[in-house]
Parts: structure tokens; C-alpha cells; sequence
């Protein structure tokens, strides 16, 4: 194994035999000392990262997988958290949509229910299911339709009667 103060013992004493033969060289027009100093140059970039390569093998060899053990993941956990998070998604959407549509028509005899999906991907509105009854059946079912429109991408159902 080589050391580290040799090696750049190596590229400094190579680095001067290069630019001694570039020195005695003379310079020409028809391109041979540039292809010179190219492959020279190529010769030190070499020399320089030739160590790099067995450094890595070496490091490969030293790194050991077999300790290392990845921990089980429990399937149904997961799957518990995204129906709670559908199930508590679904009860705060009802509660904004309910207070935004009572406080939009003034009046509060109406009731909401929405169809929450959750995944790994996040949580998605299917469909607004809004109840009318007492004061609310006056209310414009497509005034209502527009109104969920504006908060939400989602169907809207407007249902005349309690749940």
C-alpha cells in the first residue's frame, strides 16, 4: 500500500518530466505540440486518479452488509393510518363545508356529508353530499351546487330531507 506522501511525490515528480518534455519540444504551427500537451495532460489526469479506483475496492471490502438488517414493516399499521386519516380528512372537511355554506345562505338546516378517499398519495374528496331540510329547502339546489363548486373539485349532491 502506497502512502500518501509518496504518492504526490509521484504526481509532483511527473508533473515536472512533463513539462520537461514540453520544454524540449519546440513549438510548431502544424498542431504536434498541442496533440503533445493533450496526451501528457491526459497522462497526468491518469496518473492522478489511478490511486481512486483501488481506494474504492479497498473501501468495498471493508463495508460489510451483514449486520445490517432492515426492520419489518407492519402492513396493517399502515393501512390503519390512512383509514384514520380518511376518517378524521372526512369529518373536518364536513365541519368547514357546513360552516362556510351556512354562513354563504344564512342558514343552518342543512347537513353535509362528504366521500373521503385517502392513500399513500394523499387525500382526495369524491363526493359532497348536502342535506336540505326546514329553512334550507328554500335554498336553490344549484346555488349550493356552485357554492361546493367554489371550495371543492369534487361532485356535489344536493338531497332534499335529513340523513
Amino acid at each position: 500500500m502506497m502512502s500518501l506522501g509518496s504518492y504526490f511525490l509521484g504526481i509532483v515528480a511527473f508533473s515536472v518530466v512533463i513539462n520537461l518534455i514540453g520544454m524540449l519540444y519546440p513549438s510548431d504551427k502544424s498542431g504536434v505540440r498541442q496533440a503533445l500537451d493533450i496526451c501528457l495532460s491526459l497522462c497526468l489526469l491518469c496518473a492522478v486518479i489511478a490511486p481512486i479506483g483501488g481506494m474504492l475496492a479497498r473501501a468495498k471490502e471493508d463495508i460489510s452488509f451483514d449486520d445490517f438488517e432492515l426492520p419489518e414493516v407492519n402492513v396493517e399499521a399502515g393501512k390503519n393510518i390512512i383509514t384514520l386519516l380518511a376518517n378524521e380528512s372526512e369529518k373536518e372537511i364536513e365541519e368547514k363545508l357546513f360552516d362556510l355554506l351556512s354562513a354563504e345562505f344564512d342558514e343552518e338546516d342543512m347537513e353535509i356529508d362528504a366521500d373521503v378517499v385517502a392513500s399513500e398519495d394523499g387525500v382526495v374528496i369524491e363526493c359532497v353530499k348536502v342535506y336540505l331540510y326546514g329553512g334550507g329547502l328554500l335554498i336553490d339546489p344549484r346555488d349550493v351546487s356552485a357554492a361546493v363548486a367554489k371550495y371543492t373539485d369534487s361532485d356535489c349532491r344536493v338531497i332534499e330531507g335529513r340523513r
